[in-house]
């Protein structure tokens, strides 16, 4: 038996019309699926709550003036050892790890609020006397200890830069008037140094 050939067109024009229906499916499958952005929205909550002090209308302001010295530094294992020294505090014959920014200064100064938040608590410490605790929403907090002359009461609002009190004289630093610093983010103290880097205008 002779066997038959196809013609020379019939091959291409098969191969044309299997790519033609492959194209058609396609675009009805996309037209079909719902249009959907939830990585996106995934995206943004991480960034808002890894860095929540990232949004341009939040201004971080130090909480003092820049002549008021700084005594210790935040204590990190991870520091220097020259560095690490630098952030202990000397109280009663025993060295202890400096858990924010400590600053003195021989006449009583402006303690300001770093951040708009909402007075979450005023307490009293017995070393370090009276303790302002800031709630800035999406797990972060501003401790200020050592405050005299406090100006607001829990659940107040306050804006960044506003005057939280005075500085106060406290048990770790004699005769100075003093400021203790410290900086919580779910949870965790961390460096304020840190802290103050997040500011979208630097």
């Amino acid at each position: 038996m002779k066997r038959r050939k196809l013609k020379k067109f019939v091959l291409p024009t098969l191969y044309g019309m299997v790519l033609s229906i492959i194209v058609i499916c396609l675009g009805l499958i996309s037209k079909n699926l719902p249009v959907t952005s939830d990585y996106e929205y995934a995206t943004n909550g991480i960034i808002e709550s890894v860095l929540p002090v990232f949004e341009e209308e939040k201004l971080i302001t130090k909480p003092v003036d820049d002549n008021i010295k700084i005594a210790n530094n935040y204590y990190s294992k991870d520091d220097d050892k020259s560095i690490q020294q630098e952030s202990l505090i000397y109280f009663n014959d025993t060295y202890m790890p400096s858990t924010g920014l400590s600053y003195t200064s021989e006449n009583t100064f402006k303690v300001y609020n770093t951040l708009d938040g909402t007075i979450k608590s005023i307490e009293k410490d017995e070393l370090l006397g009276n303790v302002v605790t800031v709630d800035h929403g999406d797990n972060v907090l501003t401790i200020y200890y050592s405050v005299d002359n406090i100006e607001f009461k829990p659940n107040e609002f306050i804006n960044a830069g506003s005057i939280i009190g005075d500085s106060a004289k406290n048990s770790l630093y004699g005769d100075s008037y003093a400021l203790l610093f410290e900086v919580s983010i779910d949870g965790k103290l961390i460096n304020p140094n840190t802290f103050f880097e997040m500011n979208p205008n630097q």
